[in-house]
């Protein structure tokens, strides 16, 4: 929080636990369907991407998909494409997720 104001949180507004962040890691492991991406830059987190699909049956074929990057990092793909859509493949296929 506080590199933006169009986050849903803000500084020092969100505080949690290591303990809780490994948990909420740790559904993705266990939910199929469901996948978190890490961006790394020589060995630093500068963001990460998330799919999560709908539990519902009826709806399960539609998903939420997040995506942050670092705000130093933003430049660089807006840089890379005019079109929105080209410019998240070209997010993804620059950076190492692991």
């Amino acid at each position: 929080g506080g590199e933006t104001d169009n986050l849903s949180f803000s500084e020092n507004t969100f505080n949690i636990s290591k303990e809780k962040e490994e948990r909420f890691i740790e559904k993705f492991r266990n939910n199929p369907g469901d996948i978190m991406l890490v961006a790394l830059e020589n060995g630093t987190v500068i963001g990460n991407a998330s799919l999560v699909r709908n539990r519902t049956a009826r709806y399960s074929h539609r998903a939420e998909l997040s995506i942050t990057v670092l705000k130093t990092f933003v430049k660089l793909f807006v840089k890379a494409s005019k079109s929105p859509f080209s410019r998240a493949s070209t997010c993804f296929g620059t950076l190492a997720f692991s």
